[in-house]
């Protein structure tokens, strides 16, 4: 049609003015309308063989529709065109196939068919429509989206002035869009993990599920139907009651929430930053939290409110409370009870206590940051804390009575509790046999022999003992010994005579007699 196009009710004004015999100029001067676009639209209606008195009785919509149907050839090339388009859409992903010469295969098989502006446009059309993106409503504390930022950050190392780039965390809630960003050194698991931990603590509860891209972090083989997720992301998803969904690999569709945060926060959190300068971890997470809650307060257009109103007002009352404890990442190893009662770590170098009645058997040892828990058949036999130095770290209940026993009797409160429940003089004894010792050992050893004297006499007689021991000074364990186990009427005669002096007399002389 040649001219500009113009409503319905224009064109039956123009009808009704040509049913009545006014030439074409004078219906032009009549309706304002060139002549050019009166004579396009009777050049239709007369192509189409259409009825002016039938036009005049249709609905304006209904009037365009006829005016703008294809003609009947033009049907026939599209029907063709359409039976043989999802062929044609096939033939084109052959690497070395351009539309230009499957255009020119296409005129040779159909010369009557569309020109090749025509025909690329339909196959951008259908290409379109085979990559039609579905809405997905997201219901409140249903799920939180997770991914690592293309661009990373960075802080200068205070002492050489070195440059740490970081990675950036961001955790997004499907719903609310309530949106978390941390700077982490790496993407490793330990990372991530306590990324997505401390995520959850600032949003103030877990949603059902977390969906994670397919970093190794979180996923160790992608797969459609059945990836493979990291133990200890798992875990920690266990942890805090989520199931884990993680998006098809090189599916960005799938994490559009997280994708479109990620281009947010370049502009809302990393370009506000771009000028200051930091100098540790902490210093850079504490100003990506601040610009986040700065974002988070924003009002969003297409909600009229921002996405901490939404938290707050829709999701917080369905999230689902933090546990007590933030998660640790847990190590899992299968190891053997040891002939000394201990398993041994190897990464740590260090000896852990099982009971002894499980040595040579295999037991399952899970290690955190603050514990080691060893477990047997699912009963946990053994709790330690983890950063307490040394290599042995034993408890007593686990050893022997008579490995327990020994060692008693080389601590020295020990032997004096057990002195002092004898009686006082033997734990002055005790005391004494301790002071005048040069290696400890040796003091424990005899200590040990006095205390036993106990069982083989009875204590009344060890400590008369020890109370004429410690009158002679003799308080060693053989003449405690030889004491106890004299006959008790002649323990005084055994013992060294008493010094007395001698009685005056006129006959007895003194020193002075001798010094001449």
């Amino acid at each position: 049609m040649a001219g500009n196009s113009i409503r319905m009710s224009q064109l039956k004004q123009i009808l009704r003015l040509f049913s009545q015999g006014v030439p074409i100029k004078g219906i032009a001067r009549e309706t304002g309308i060139s002549r050019n676009t009166i004579k396009g639209y009777f050049r239709t209606i007369k192509s189409r063989e259409l009825n002016l008195e039938d036009l005049l009785g249709l609905e304006d919509l209904r009037i365009e529709h006829v005016l703008r149907a294809p003609l009947k050839t033009e049907k026939e090339r599209h029907r063709d065109f359409m039976l043989r388009l999802d062929k044609l859409y096939e033939e084109l992903k052959h690497p070395h196939l351009t539309k230009q010469l499957l255009w020119e295969e296409y005129k040779r098989e159909y010369p009557g068919g569309y020109q090749y502006s025509r025909f690329c446009h339909y196959l951008q059309l259908y290409d379109r429509s085979q990559h039609a993106t579905l809405i997905r409503e997201h219901e409140p504390g249903d799920k939180i989206f997770i991914d690592f930022t293309g661009d990373k950050l960075h802080y200068v190392n205070r002492n050489g002035g070195e440059i740490i780039p970081c990675e950036v965390f961001v955790a997004t809630l499907g719903y609310s869009n309530y949106t978390v960003v941390l700077a982490t050194h790496s993407q490793k698991v330990e990372e991530a993990v306590a990324a997505t931990a401390l995520s959850l603590e600032y949003i103030g509860g877990s949603p059902r599920a977390i969906v994670p891209d397919n970093f190794k972090s979180a996923v160790n083989q992608a797969h459609l139907y059945e990836p493979k997720i990291n133990e200890a992301f798992l875990d920690m998803a266990n942890h805090y009651g989520m199931a884990v969904l993680p998006t098809r690999a090189r599916k960005p569709k799938d994490k559009a929430k997280v994708e479109r945060s990620v281009t947010i926060s370049y502009q809302r959190i990393f370009a506000p930053l771009r000028k200051q300068t930091f100098y540790s971890l902490q210093e850079l997470n504490t100003a990506l939290l601040e610009q986040a809650a700065l974002l988070n307060k924003r009002i969003m257009q297409q909600y009229d409110c921002s996405r901490e109103v939404l938290l707050e007002r829709d999701e917080k009352p369905v999230l689902k409370s933090l546990p007590p404890e933030r998660y640790q990442i847990k190590q899992h190893l299968i190891l053997t009870v040891q002939q000394n009662g201990h398993v041994y770590l190897s990464k740590t170098k260090r000896y852990f206590s099982a009971p002894y009645r499980y040595i040579g058997f295999k037991v399952h040892v899970i290690i955190t940051t603050a514990l080691v828990r060893i477990y047997y058949q699912g009963d946990c036999i053994a709790t330690h804390t983890a950063d307490k130095p040394g290599k042995y770290h034993t408890i007593p209940d686990h050893m022997p009575s008579h490995h327990r026993e020994v060692l008693a009797g080389m601590n020295e409160n020990i032997l004096k509790e057990r002195a002092a429940s004898v009686g006082p003089p033997v734990l002055a004894v005790i005391e004494v046999v301790l002071q005048r010792s040069i290696h400890p050992e040796q003091a424990y050893k005899s200590c040990q022999g006095i205390l036993s004297l106990a069982k083989k006499t009875s204590k009344e007689i060890l400590i008369e003992s020890c109370a004429i021991a410690l009158e002679y000074q003799v308080c060693t364990y053989r003449n405690i010994e030889r004491l106890a186990l004299g006959q008790y009427a002649n323990r005084e005669s055994q013992c060294p005579a008493k010094y007395t002096p001698l009685p005056d007399h006129p006959n007895v002389r003194g020193a002075s007699h001798f010094n001449l």
